[in-house]
C-alpha cells in the first residue's frame, strides 16, 4: 500500500533541501568529519551539485537564447564544481558518484540510495491523484547508450517503448540525455541537455498506457515506492530478465529494469533487450521522424562553431 500525503510541489521541497545542503554540507563544511558524518556530508554535496546543474539546464531550456550553446556553461560549471569537490576533504570518500562522468543523475538510482541511507527524506503522498491506479516501467540509464549518438538513443528508446507496450505499462522517461565528446567536439566528457530538447516524446500519448517524465513521476507519486520492500509496490529486475518474467509482475506498481552493471555484458546496449526477448513480437512502432525534434535548428556543428568563439 502506497502512503500518500498532501500534494506539495516537488521543486518546492527540493529547493528547500538543497538550500540547506549548500549551507551545511558544502565542501569546506565536510572538513574534520569522519566515518558516517563525512560520507553523508559528501554524498549530499555531490547530489546538490548535480541538482543545481539540472535546475539550471531546465531553466535554460525555457530561455530565449538560441541553440544548444546555452547548455555548455551549466555543464562546464558542474564539471568544475565536481573536480574541486573531489579534490577536497571528500577525496577518497565513498560518496554517491555521478553517472557516466556527466552531471545529472540516473532516474531512480541516486534517490533510492540517498533515501535508503537516511540522507534524504521520503516525499510521501496521501492525496488521491492520477498516479496510483497505473503501473509503471523504468529503465535505469544504460551505461553504453546514454552518451552515444542519436541512432543509439533512438534504437534503445524504441526497445524500451516496445517493452512498455508489451507489458501495458506507463513508460517513465529520463529527464536528460547526453552525448560524448567524440560526437560533439565540445571539450566536455559528456554534454547533457533536457531530453525533450532533442527528442519529441509527446507521440507516446497515442499509446494506451502513455508516458511520464521522471521528475513528474516523483512529483505526482512521491518517492516512497523507491525503497519499498513490498513486491506489489517495487521490483528491481536484473538487466537480463526475460520478457516472461517481467510480465509475471503484473500487480507491481513500479517495475525497474536495472542496467547499472550491464556495461560489459551481452546487454551492454538497451536495444539488445529486444534482440533477445522481443524480436518476434508484433507491436506497433513509430518511425524515427516522430521522435526527433527539428534537429536542424540545434545542429552539433553550430555548437562546435559557437564553442570555438567562447
Amino acid at each position: 500500500m502506497i502512503i500518500r500525503t498532501s500534494r506539495i510541489p516537488l521543486y518546492s521541497i527540493l529547493l528547500t533541501l538543497f538550500a540547506k545542503f549548500e549551507v551545511n554540507c558544502s565542501n569546506e563544511s565536510c572538513l574534520g568529519l569522519k566515518h558516517f558524518e563525512i560520507e553523508k556530508c559528501c554524498s549530499l554535496e555531490n547530489y546538490s551539485i548535480s541538482k543545481r546543474a539540472e535546475d539550471t539546464m531546465r531553466n535554460s531550456a525555457l530561455s530565449l537564447e538560441e541553440g544548444d550553446i546555452r547548455f555548455i556553461k551549466p555543464n562546464k560549471k558542474c564539471l568544475e564544481e565536481r573536480q574541486k569537490f573531489a579534490s577536497g576533504p571528500c577525496k577518497g570518500v565513498r560518496y554517491l558518484k555521478p553517472d557516466f562522468k556527466g552531471c545529472t543523475f540516473s532516474p531512480f538510482v541516486s534517490e533510492q540510495l540517498l533515501i535508503s541511507k537516511g540522507y534524504l527524506k521520503n516525499i510521501i503522498k496521501t492525496e488521491e491523484i492520477d498516479c496510483f491506479d497505473k503501473h509503471y516501467l523504468l529503465w535505469t540509464r544504460v551505461p553504453r547508450d546514454y552518451a552515444m549518438g542519436h541512432n543509439h538513443h533512438l534504437a534503445s528508446f524504441n526497445c524500451m517503448l516496445k517493452e512498455a507496450i508489451y507489458l501495458n505499462r506507463t513508460l517513465i522517461v529520463d529527464d536528460f540525455v547526453g552525448m560524448q565528446k567524440v560526437h560533439t567536439n565540445i571539450n566536455l566528457p559528456i554534454f547533457e541537455v533536457p531530453y525533450n530538447l532533442w527528442y519529441n516524446s509527446t507521440f507516446l500519448n497515442d499509446y494506451e498506457a502513455g508516458y511520464i517524465m521522471w521528475s513528474e513521476f516523483k512529483e505526482k507519486c512521491g518517492t516512497a515506492s523507491l525503497t519499498s520492500k513490498d513486491q506489489e509496490i517495487l521490483h528491481e529486475a536484473h538487466f537480463s530478465t526475460s520478457a516472461e518474467v517481467m510480465e509475471s509482475f503484473k500487480k507491481t506498481f513500479l517495475l525497474i529494469r536495472d542496467f547499472r552493471k550491464s556495461a560489459e555484458s551481452d546487454f551492454r546496449y538497451g536495444f539488445k533487450i529486444c534482440k533477445h526477448f522481443y524480436d518476434k513480437s508484433d507491436m506497433p512502432m513509430r518511425p524515427a521522424k516522430y521522435i526527433f525534434v527539428e534537429i536542424a535548428k540545434k545542429m552539433i556543428s553550430y555548437l562546435e562553431e559557437r564553442n570555438k568563439n567562447g
